[in-house]
């Protein structure tokens, strides 16, 4: 606190100092002279910002947010441009006042921009954005952040699929199309179980199907894609094709996940209730066995 009091002490004697300097810089530049005292001025500035902004930090880790912030707000008093500090107070209020958040957010977006271009800004605003629900911005930012990394797969998927909870299918589709020529296989499998799941998502069965049985031969083996033509078939009436593509997507690595599907669709379908009774008994060994590897890792 000490040091704060300081600080603040140190910005009103500034306040002063500068209204004085500006006459003295006047006087310099009137007799065609170039001012010496700016400089010291400004490394001032910058060490009592550093100083302060750093004992913010530490502040933050230790759990005392309040005084933190308060730190931060008078970092910017020293510079209000500082990408570094709007950041720092937005995720300080992200998980209680997220609008607020959203400001500091855009504002750290605001002074990086074209500078250093700190990824780390633009995915704290994206994600404060989703939660309040601001569509143009949020598209803005996310375009934004792929004119950095435009290679990188992650952030368009993280997009196109922002963009299918929001119901916006057709764009999610033409954001498809702007994946690199020379991704790898994994990715282009994703691409196109994505592509089939907005045809699922609109209802358009038929197209969902073509996409998937094409994406069955390029990508063999897959139980995503079995799940996905069961689903479709399934909402075609097609029972038949339906329960074939359901039990070889659970044959499939990987594929214990939709046991469960299975399960209830022979109960549901064919009333079998012993043949329910055992595949029900097999999704809940793979789950076990699934919870035992994981805790065992």
């Amino acid at each position: 606190m000490k040091l704060t009091y300081l600080i603040i002490s140190l910005l009103s004697l500034f306040a002063l100092g500068q209204q004085a300097q500006a006459q003295y810089d006047f006087n310099y530049i009137k007799e065609g002279k170039t001012p010496t005292v700016e400089s010291n001025l400004n490394e001032i500035t910058k060490s009592l910002f550093d100083n302060m902004f750093f004992n913010a930090i530490e502040q933050k880790h230790k759990g005392q947010y309040n005084e933190a912030f308060q730190s931060f707000q008078t970092c910017l008093q020293l510079d209000s441009t500082s990408s570094a500090v709007y950041y720092e107070m937005s995720k300080l209020l992200s998980g209680a006042a997220v609008k607020d958040a959203l400001y500091y957010a855009l504002q750290a977006v605001k002074y990086d921009l074209n500078k250093t271009d700190n990824k780390n800004y633009l995915e704290q605003a994206i994600v404060l954005c989703m939660q309040t629900g601001n569509l143009d911005t949020t598209l803005a930012l996310f375009d934004q952040l792929l004119n950095i990394e435009p290679e990188n797969t992650n952030y368009r998927f993280q997009k196109i699929y922002w963009l299918i909870d929001k119901n916006l299918f057709n764009h999610a589709m033409s954001e498809l199309d702007k994946f690199p020529a020379n991704v790898n296989e994994e990715v282009k499998y994703s691409i196109e179980a994505t592509r089939a799941s907005i045809y699922i998502s609109v209802r358009d069965y038929k197209k969902s199907i073509k996409v998937l049985n094409k994406t069955e031969k390029l990508y063999p083996n897959r139980a995503r894609t079995g799940y996905l033509l069961f689903y479709s078939y399934a909402q075609l009436k097609k029972n038949n094709e339906a329960r074939e593509k359901l039990i070889e997507a659970t044959e499939r690595p990987g594929g214990h996940e939709y046991l469960f599907t299975l399960a209830n669709n022979v109960y549901l379908v064919d009333k079998m209730e012993s043949l329910f009774a055992k595949t029900s008994y097999k999704a809940y060994s793979c789950a076990e066995i699934l919870v035992e590897t994981k805790v065992g890792v």
